[in-house]
């Protein structure tokens, strides 16, 4: 062999760094056909093969020739979703093949890590750098890497050109084996590489094959880049068994069965709706393969059983339908996706309400149900009294705003554009309550500032139960007063007071009957750099509160936070959005701080944790973050 033209500097310490080694000092010449040269073809095309090619992730970072580095937070339909692993990756890239396109819609969480084709690693702290990354692959070549696998591990000798030392660097991954072949052009010492034949690789277009040399291997791999640029014609019975249980299908061109949907459940049962609560045709399905053909088999049908019944053959997966036919016999299969996102909003209902002195309640349907949620599909929304009306759509409740009942069961019908329906039950119970709960919550305290030069200080009586709901509500300076109806405060909305602490009276009734309710005003000092929890939680408690900063920005500007007193329920919100979270005051030697929990969407379940009152006024307040001291917030009090 011409060693002249095979001669490496490669650093040992590095091999030591990426692989285990063992010393051989015995070994025959590597001829042409096994040593590895530098800029070589080989080399070139096995950099290629073993360079960083992804494509799973595509539909994040939209280039193959970059991955994103686990784990990565998305913003899906408002609401922080973090991916941790590849399996959740493959999860979720699924949801979104198999729903409508118009029901998801998410957002990367930036900044991201993103591994490149030769491994190294760039931080993206926007989309437009990732865009701009991604149109630089359009120039790389990853037609090796794309579906053609090496079996690791895979070794390598190493040794000088006098054969004395011979070093055997073994590799695990293509990572290691990519950043091997980067190793032959550093050159330090005259050294020899080749590859330790025969070597095993795995090609996604067919049968695992073996190579016995350089020659072999350069053949192989390149002829692989006709194979990989080839589309899949057949179907594959894996995906096929996802895609019949992601949603529900129809056999449209023929008009038998235009108004039946097919439901394939994972235990092998099927069921065939026809717009009803319950299906009345049920049977079995179950998927094989037989001589490269997938067959679709129909077996034990209540109904249609000599049209349906037997074995399909699934002859077309390329769309996102199927086509299946049975000797003469050929129909669509199509999707029903959009019609499943639908009626999986849905479900049937109860709804409560606080009956009157004759047992009976008023009900706001719509309110408590259609108007309960989030779905983005098209429907048309029906209440019956009855289920066969519903069925027939025969007299729908004419006013469901204001329905009187005492217990009953409805039926709401949720029609799709396409005519398909499903129908809920939804139930009716009138019940006695507690008609002044909300009252009974805790006894209420409002606050003023104090000034020096205020003779009269202000107060809004009306927010101590703005969140009440009450046929009267009247307020008095003495209990006396409330009990027996007499001088009223004439303008609640502006009372005043010379009183630094004093005490007022409301007097609530519901149902001709009445309760009165103590109110503690208080002027405090608003200047003050600290104050207790006590003081904390009553202020907080007190109106609304605003996002005016956090962490210097005004991106959460939007939000309100209205802190109800029992039992710590916090109510956050926005223009667009309204979550239920919680919240509590502590107070240990570091002062006194509050506590955010279970803020379960968008950007503003950053605040979740706990927080140090720095400064502490009636209007405002600042919090410093337990977790990181360079974070803080400020919040506003909105009394008006």
């Amino acid at each position: 062999m011409k060693s002249n033209n095979i001669l490496f500097h490669v650093l040992f310490a590095l091999f030591c760094l990426m692989s285990c080694q063992e010393e051989v000092s015995q070994i025959e010449d590597p001829t042409d056909q096994e040593a590895l040269v530098f800029n070589s073809s080989l080399v070139e095309v096995l950099r290629s093969t073993t360079s960083n090619y992804k494509s799973s992730d595509d539909f994040l970072d939209g280039a193959s020739c970059v991955s994103v580095q686990l784990p990565v937070t998305l913003i899906v339909n408002n609401v922080a979703m973090t991916l941790t692993s590849d399996a959740e990756l493959q999860e979720f890239q699924l949801m979104l093949n198999t729903a409508n396109t118009t029901e998801i819609d998410f957002n990367i969480v930036f900044p991201i890590t993103v591994i490149l084709s030769d491994y190294t690693t760039s931080l993206i702290a926007e989309e437009e750098e990732l865009e701009n990354l991604s149109a630089a692959c359009e120039g790389i070549d990853s037609s090796y890497a794309s579906c053609l696998n090496f079996i690791y591990p895979i070794s390598f000798s190493v040794f000088n050109a006098n054969f004395n030392t011979v070093e055997i660097v073994q590799v695990e991954d293509d990572q290691a084996f990519y950043e091997f072949l980067g190793t032959l052009s550093q050159a330090e010492n005259n050294l020899i590489v080749s590859l330790n034949y025969p070597l095993h690789l795995n090609p996604s277009y067919g049968d695992n094959f073996t190579v016995t040399d350089n020659d072999d291997l350069l053949v192989n791999v390149t002829s692989a880049e006709t194979f990989c640029n080839e589309e899949p014609t057949n179907c594959v019975e894996d995906e096929v068994l996802t895609r019949l249980e992601a949603c529900s299908w129809s056999l449209v061109e023929n008009s038998d069965f235009n108004n039946l949907r097919f439901v394939f459940h994972a235990d092998g049962s099927l069921e065939l709706l026809e717009g009803l609560i319950e299906s009345e045709i049920i049977g079995s399905w179950n998927l094989s393969s037989t001589n490269g053909e997938i067959m679709l088999t129909f077996s034990d049908l209540t109904t249609f059983e000599t049209d349906l019944e037997g074995n399909w053959i699934i002859e077309d997966c390329s769309g996102d339908d199927f086509t299946i036919s049975q000797n003469s016999t050929t129909y669509l299969l199509e999707q029903q996706c959009d019609l499943d996102a639908l009626f999986n909003c849905f479900n049937d209902f109860e709804l409560v309400a606080c009956a009157d002195l004759n047992g009976e309640a008023v009900f706001n349907l719509s309110a408590q149900t259609i108007e309960t949620i989030s779905c983005t599909e098209t429907y048309n929304a029906t209440f019956f009294t009855s289920q066969s009306d519903a069925q027939s759509h025969s007299n729908p409740i004419p006013d469901p705003e204001a329905y009187i009942s005492a217990t009953e069961t409805l039926f709401l019908k949720i029609e799709a554009a396409e005519g398909e329906f499903q129908l809920y039950s939804v139930f009716l119970n009138a019940v006695g309550c507690n008609d002044f709960e909300c009252f009974d919550a805790e006894n209420q305290v409002l606050e003023t500032c104090y000034t020096d030069t205020a003779v009269l200080y202000a107060f809004n009586l009306m927010f101590a139960y703005q969140e009440c709901t009450a046929e009267t509500i009247t307020f008095y300076e003495q209990l006396m007063e409330a009990e027996t109806e007499v001088n009223p405060i004439s303008d609640p909305t502006a009372y005043q007071t010379a009183l630094l602490n004093t005490t007022v009276y409301a007097r609530v009734e519901i149902n001709q009957q009445f309760q009165i309710y103590p109110i503690t005003l208080n002027v405090v000092t608003c200047n003050e750099e600290s104050c207790n929890a006590t003081t904390v939680e009553a202020r907080l408690a007190t109106c609304l509160w605003t996002m005016s900063s956090y962490n210097g920005s005004d991106n959460l500007d939007g939000y309100t936070l209205d802190f109800q007193s029992e039992p710590g329920v916090l109510e956050v919100y926005d223009d667009s959005i309204s979550v239920t979270a919680a919240w509590s005051v502590y107070e240990n030697y570091d002062g006194v701080g509050i506590d955010f929990y279970g803020i379960s969407t968008s950007n503003i379940q950053v605040i979740n944790g706990s927080w140090l009152i720095i400064t502490c006024h009636s209007d405002e307040m600042m919090l410093q973050s337990l977790n990181d001291n360079n974070l803080e917030m400020v919040l506003n009090r909105t009394c008006e």
